[in-house]
């Protein structure tokens, strides 16, 4: 049991959401800006136009969707890699 007052328990609960929102903002960051400004519009022009487009502009229109999921990967590996160096650092 850590502690029976509440205040001491407040604290600790604000410091652990404070620590998770440190730790997780990086990994959501990144995915989420690369989403919204690669992926998302390529994949919406693909499905609006799709029929129209010659194969060439289709395969073109894949590889950047390919390689905003590459991108959004290596970022996620990054921010993890990140992380885990972090950790290290304080004995975990």
């Amino acid at each position: 049991m850590i502690s029976s007052r509440p205040d001491l328990a407040a604290v600790l609960a604000f410091g652990m959401a404070a620590l998770l929102t440190a730790v997780l903002v990086p990994i959501v960051r990144r995915a989420g800006t690369l989403s919204v400004s690669l992926i998302f519009p390529t994949a919406c022009y693909l499905k609006m136009f799709g029929d129209e487009l010659d194969a060439k502009e289709k395969w073109l229109n894949y590889a950047i969707v390919g390689l905003g999921f590459l991108c959004v990967g290596s970022g996620t590996y990054s921010a993890v890699s990140a992380l885990m160096d972090a950790s290290s650092d304080f004995g975990m």
